[in-house]
């Protein structure tokens, strides 16, 4: 039988055809000025640290509406790598807005039914309060193994049984009604501008189908540096930085946004960004002296400005 490919899949995909192939580069202001790498991962890399989350999170608990893991994490590699770990298990991500209160944190967990939470400095001591709380598993990103081995076979379920021989989770062999398509990828929460934050469903296919529409709409393939300003938590942030990955390129993720980084990040590497007005607003700034500091001819990436991406 046929199965319908998810985000997990394709990055699978790339990893095991060019795993030396630099998939990811983080980019600190505070340590390096923000245009040298701090960390920098190869496709083959991210997988096998996607295979170890995996390994980490394990048969996800059942909840009241399935099966459900927040994402409480900094930007970086972790976070692309926890996204894939959840479609391997078969489980929703839920990334939680870092920026929240810890009462709509805890709201934003309780709402989704969470049974697990993934979480990392600076954020791991506002994670152990919460899930206390709610009587929930959490993970400590920073005691995972960096790496485990790959398992490329394609499993027709999600990766839910045990191997006694070895420990690890392996395909599961029980019949499920719901296919690997119709399977929530993610639940993505408003930031609650309005009222405590909404949650709306985004099944494999349909988050899968949303990368690959902005993929084609903004012309992102494997020749691309895709720049990630923002927080990985917002669809725009996150789901781009996917996007660019199911195409094989390269991206360029800054752990925050620091205007003099980013005109010097935007002169000598990226050639594509998604910045909101408030960024673009940054790097205009008259009251900015520094210029960049880069010897070469400029070049203007392609800058989508906007709330986010059509999709």
């Amino acid at each position: 039988m046929l199965q319908p490919f998810t985000v997990a899949d394709c990055v699978a995909t790339n990893a095991r055809s060019y795993p030396d192939r630099c998939a990811i580069e983080v980019l600190d202001p505070r340590l390096t000025g923000g245009v040298e790498p701090v960390e920098t991962w190869t496709y083959g890399q991210l997988w096998a640290r996607t295979e170890a989350i995996t390994d980490a999170l394990g048969p996800v608990e059942l909840g009241p509406h399935g099966q459900m893991a927040g994402l409480l994490l900094p930007n970086g590699a972790d976070y692309a790598a926890a996204y894939l770990a959840c479609q391997l298990v078969g489980a929703a991500a839920v990334p939680v807005n870092s920026r929240l209160a810890e009462p709509e944190i805890h709201y934003v967990l309780e709402d989704s039914g969470a049974s697990v939470l993934i979480a990392d400095e600076p954020f791991i001591d506002i994670a152990r309060r919460v899930t206390a709380d709610l009587g929930i598993r959490l993970i400590d990103a920073a005691a995972i193994p960096p790496s485990a081995p790959t398992r490329w076979s394609r499993p027709i379920g999600p990766y839910a049984d045990i191997d006694p021989s070895t420990g690890r989770l392996v395909p599961s062999v029980t019949p499920s009604d719901t296919t690997t398509d119709e399977r929530t990828a993610m639940i993505a929460y408003t930031s609650g501008t309005t009222g405590f934050p909404k949650g709306s469903i985004n099944t494999n296919t349909g988050f899968l189908m949303r990368l690959m529409h902005w993929s084609w709409t903004f012309g992102l393939t494997g020749r691309e540096v895709v720049s990630t300003p923002g927080p990985m938590f917002h669809l725009s942030y996150g789901g781009l930085t996917l996007a660019q990955l199911v195409a094989g390129g390269r991206v360029r993720v800054m752990t925050a946004f620091e205007p003099q980084a980013a005109l010097d990040e935007y002169a000598q590497h990226s050639t594509w960004a998604f910045l909101v007005p408030s960024m673009t607003a940054a790097t205009r700034c008259p009251c900015s002296t520094r210029r960049s500091t880069s010897s070469r001819t400029p070049r203007s990436p392609t800058a989508m400005a906007g709330p986010k991406p059509a999709g």
